[in-house]
């Protein structure tokens, strides 16, 4: 019992006061001014705090907030996300972001809403995620800050904008594409002019020196690595300072300046362990261990391998890990150390496996030719080096394209394969001589000394060289072309006698094709035809929503479509009431009366009850009116017509905001649910029913992301999703929601 009192006193006066000081900060005012907080204690008041108001973070338990609640919320949301990168950068925080965008949504907040989208990008960059799915949120966030009429501060906006430029860059990297990264750098250095935080313009520099950097232009890309070091020195960033210093040392790595590159990343790794970066830290040590390798001091770059192995290993880093393990057991080949050197392979293979890296899988496959090859397995190495060259044969530029030449030429070498090392080394010679090319072309304005313009000069005449004699291959090539024409000249009498055969076949081929994409009785295109119409029109539309975002959303927005299915009993049992051949003969006749009304294009039978349309978006009101007196025009004689229609309709887009969120698959769930409770109606007021279901702006975008037919439900109990139809409210009843919602009937609006 005491310890039960003595618990009690710690929850009062320790947790309550903690989180009665959550809920007084001024999260707007920190949303404006904070942008990079460092503060653990802020990272762990906004996490608490939001956590308090949303235990679960669902879409639910949102929409039971007040409005001052949920500006609240999204505010401290965004602070904790922004904290969380400074201080957890490698952790998963995509829940939350999720969270701020149907907050924003909800409040329609457009900036918050791409700041979001940009949480959630970074968080997949962090973790090695899809990189094209990242891409897709930055355009979206970028889209949306274009379009948005700002009602904030425009500093704001610049600074979210600059950090989008800079992820995008980022991202541009990450997939080798290092002059979109260039331009993503240099726009975002333009907008960080309009603000005063430092630290943009000191990532936006690095993007640029990067880009530059894998472009090989080093001398940029270091000039912009100190450029960034000057203003990180200046105003006393150390963790900046360190990366530049790291950024600068990898530059002279590749430049062949040994001891100026181990000088400046001793600097830099020296900092991010006073700092306690770990993951830069494990990065830096990695790059100086290969430096030490390359040298041929292996024991020392053993030593730091073994220690950035540790540190990938402290922060779970699977894919730090095997490339540490990888350059390990590349080490121990080298002294010689065959078991351990297997050891470290097999464990980064393993890894590389899970994270299905192929790149780190060709490069195993490098390492175990290597050690076939010690081994005098030269045959079995040749042929494994001779397949990864191959896959890589699109990479010429890249350090493994290279490396994998080297190791060929070797083993051609070795296997008195002289000729074809002679090629290899020939082709390798003129790869380095148009890189030279390029260089000196480039700065060839720039030198200033006769002499040295001479000598660029005679290098540029070899190169010419190069060119004309690879012109006269070109032409050796064009005569064979030649004599290839006057063989093809011959077969063509051959292929003129299966010309008939063929077209005979093609005939059988259309009319087999017509039979798979046509209802078998009315001849109306059938239900794959119109899943694929669908799926095509709504990427189109989703494709033309984006641009029109893009180019500021003013004018000409784009057309949408209506998306109209109506279930016809009399169609489920003509056969019954007419036979077979009659029936069918009737089937066809309402086939051809619907292609009379509707474009032939536009008119699916996916079901023998249910016809589709696809029109131009337009008032549902006025659409399913329309549509019931134009089938209420055919009444052939001898045909009962005593059931009654039923209806469900939708105009596409269905989420204003995002189109993308309402996929085809989603919008056959939504209709088919409002046909059911049509159907009901008809067949319990014996009289033509429709259903037209239509989303507000404020919808949030999460509710389609899972559970479509219950989530359907509560957003049309919630109010987010009109109801409209030709009967009064009391006489639409919905299904129960599956996870839980109470069995009384929704109601509904009447047009």
């Amino acid at each position: 019992m005491f310890k039960i009192a003595r618990m009690l006193l710690v929850l009062v006066f320790v947790v309550s006061p903690w989180a009665n000081a959550a809920d007084d900060i001024d999260w707007k005012q920190h949303y404006y001014n904070n942008w990079y907080p460092t503060d653990p204690e802020l990272l762990h008041q906004s996490r608490q705090f939001i956590d308090n108001m949303l235990p679960d973070h669902s879409v639910h338990s949102l929409l039971t907030l007040s409005l001052d609640a949920r500006n609240k919320v999204v505010y401290a949301t965004l602070i904790y996300l922004r904290s969380a990168a400074m201080l957890q950068p490698n952790a998963d925080h995509s829940s939350y972001a999720r969270l701020v965008i149907d907050l924003a949504i909800t409040l329609q907040k457009p900036i918050a809403e791409a700041e979001g989208y940009y949480f959630i990008t970074l968080d997949r960059v962090a973790r090695q995620q899809s990189f094209n799915k990242g891409d897709q949120y930055l355009k979206r966030a970028l889209n949306l800050l274009s379009s948005a009429k700002y009602t904030e501060d425009d500093t704001l906006s610049h600074i979210l904008l600059t950090r989008l430029y800079i992820l995008t860059g980022q991202l541009n990297l990450e997939q080798h594409h290092y002059i979109n990264a260039i331009e993503s750098a240099e726009t975002a250095l333009i907008f960080s002019e309009s603000s005063a935080i430092p630290q943009l313009k000191i990532n936006a520099m690095f993007i640029l020196g990067e880009g530059q950097f894998g472009l090989r232009q080093y001398d940029l890309a270091i000039k912009a690595f100190y450029d960034a070091l000057n203003f990180a020195s200046n105003d006393d960033y150390p963790s900046l300072r360190a990366k530049a210093m790291q950024l600068i040392g990898m530059v002279y790595k590749q430049q062949g300046k040994t001891e100026n590159a181990i000088e400046h990343l001793q600097l830099a790794a020296a900092d991010f362990q006073a700092l306690g970066y770990t993951a830069p830290l494990a990065i830096t040590l990695r790059t100086l261990a290969d430096i030490y390798k390359i040298n041929g001091n292996y024991h020392q770059a053993m030593v730091i391998y073994l220690n950035a192995l540790e540190y990938e290993r402290e922060l779970n880093r699977a894919m730090g890990v095997a490339i540490t393990s990888a350059s390990i057991s590349d080490v121990y080949r080298v002294l010689g150390n065959q078991t351990l050197a297997n050891e470290y392979l097999v464990d980064a293979e393993k890894l590389f496996r899970i994270l299905k890296n192929e790149m780190g899988l060709l490069r195993i496959r490098l390492m175990k030719a290597q050690m076939l090859s010690l081994k005098g397995q030269i045959d079995e190495a040749l042929i494994t080096v001779e397949d990864v060259a191959a896959i890589i044969e699109d990479q010429p530029n890249s350090e493994f394209f290279a490396e994998t030449q080297t190791v060929l030429i070797d083993l051609y070498q070795r296997s008195g394969q002289f000729e074809k090392a002679n090629t290899l080394l020939n082709n390798k010679l003129k790869a380095m001589t148009q890189r030279l090319s390029f260089s000196l072309d480039q700065r060839l304005s720039q030198i200033q000394s006769i002499h040295t313009q001479e000598t660029l000069q005679s290098e540029i005449s070899k190169l010419q060289l190069d060119i004309e004699e690879s012109e006269n291959n070109v032409k050796q090539y064009i005569n064979y072309a030649t004599w290839l024409f006057v063989i093809i000249v011959l077969s063509i009498g051959s292929i003129l006698g299966l010309r008939r055969k063929l077209q005979l076949q093609r005939n059988d081929l259309n009319q087999a094709i017509h039979s798979s994409t046509h209802h078998p009785m009315s001849d109306l295109q059938n239900a794959s035809v119109m899943y694929k119409t669908l799926d095509r029109e709504i990427k189109q539309i989703q494709r033309l929503q984006e641009n029109w975002y893009a180019s500021g959303a003013d004018i000409n927005q784009p057309k949408g479509i209506q998306i109209i299915v109506v279930r016809i009993p009399t169609l489920h049992t003509i056969h019954e009431q007419l036979g077979m051949d009659s029936g069918s003969k009737m089937e066809m006749k309402f086939g051809n009366f619907l292609k009379s009304r509707f474009p032939e294009e536009r008119i699916f039978q996916p079901r023998d009850d249910v016809i589709a349309i696809v029109a131009e978006s337009s008032a549902l009101l006025r659409s399913a009116e329309q549509v019931i007196d134009t089938l209420a025009g055919f009444s052939p004689q001898g045909l009962s017509t005593q059931s009654h229609l039923s209806m469900a309709l939708i105009n596409y887009p269905f989420l204003p905001k995002n189109s993308k969120a309402v996929d085809v698959n989603l919008v056959g769930e939504i209709l088919l649910l409002g046909l059911s409770v049509a159907s009901n109606i008809a067949s319990r007021e014996q009289a033509d029913a429709w259903i037209g279901l239509e989303a507000i702006d404020a919808i949030p975008i999460s509710l389609f992301q899972s559970n479509p037919r219950d989530n359907t439900l509560l957003a049309i109990e919630q109010g987010l999703i009109k109801v409209f139809s030709n009967f009064e409210k009391n006489k639409i009843h919905w299904p129960e929601q599956s996870f839980g919602a109470s069995g009384v009937s929704k109601e509904s609006e009447n047009s």
